[in-house]
């Protein structure tokens, strides 16, 4: 199997895990007979989303910024210290 068809394959399970909080929400508000449980339970794991994103972007970025300057620096051949202007 190649890359892509690997990479497809493990798609499977993120989608999995991702039917997970819509089917709590609605199995708790089947048992609650309440909507209003439902949509307390869809708003917490979509405050719990935004967290998570938040948390995770600024480590993405750090991320990205450190692998352009080496990709940079490798281009160039020259440290980070005269390309301070270009990164930012």
């Amino acid at each position: 199997m190649n890359r892509s068809g690997v990479a497809g394959l493990m798609l499977v399970p993120f989608f999995l895990v991702l039917l997970v909080p819509p089917v709590v929400s609605v199995a708790a508000a089947h048992f609650a007979q309440s909507f209003v449980v439902k949509y307390v339970i869809l708003a917490a794991f979509a405050a719990l989303s935004v967290g998570l994103y938040a948390l995770l972007v600024p480590l993405q970025g750090r991320s990205l910024e450190r692998r352009e300057r080496d990709i940079l620096e490798a281009v160039t051949g020259k440290g980070g210290d005269e390309d301070s202007q270009i990164i930012g």
